[in-house]
């Protein structure tokens, strides 16, 4: 895991705040990683190239296009940073965590790794 406590909870509240974004309820450009939790390497790639490329807005959306691509490919960024396990793993995980405040998901979630690594 090459993320700090600090870093998994920005990724997490970016995730959070992604979905806000207009045409981003369902995952926006990166939706194959994020809903599908498609998380080896060439799915993360796959998205990057679609982010930039873009093709997943309506028309309609081009003033929140800007928006959608800084954050998607800030999420990548980080999510390139764990293992394919670890970004399996979180996105599974937090996404079925309502309850819990980002802070609060990320020290269980690392104190589950930190026990995996143990073993």
């Amino acid at each position: 895991m090459k993320l700090t406590k600090s870093e998994l909870i920005e990724l997490i509240e970016e995730i959070e705040s992604f979905y806000s974004l207009p045409n981003c309820s369902t995952g926006g450009p990166l939706h194959v990683v994020t809903d599908d939790y498609n998380c080896q390497k060439h799915s993360l790639d796959f998205c990057k190239q679609t982010a930039i490329e873009g093709g997943w807005w309506n028309d309609d959306d081009h003033e929140h296009v800007k928006d959608i691509k800084t954050c998607a490919l800030s999420i990548l960024e980080k999510l390139y940073k764990l293992t394919m396990a670890e970004r399996y793993y979180l996105l599974c995980s937090y996404r079925r965590c309502d309850t819990n405040t980002p802070e609060e998901f990320a020290d269980d979630w690392l104190a589950e790794i930190e026990e995996e690594n143990k073993n």
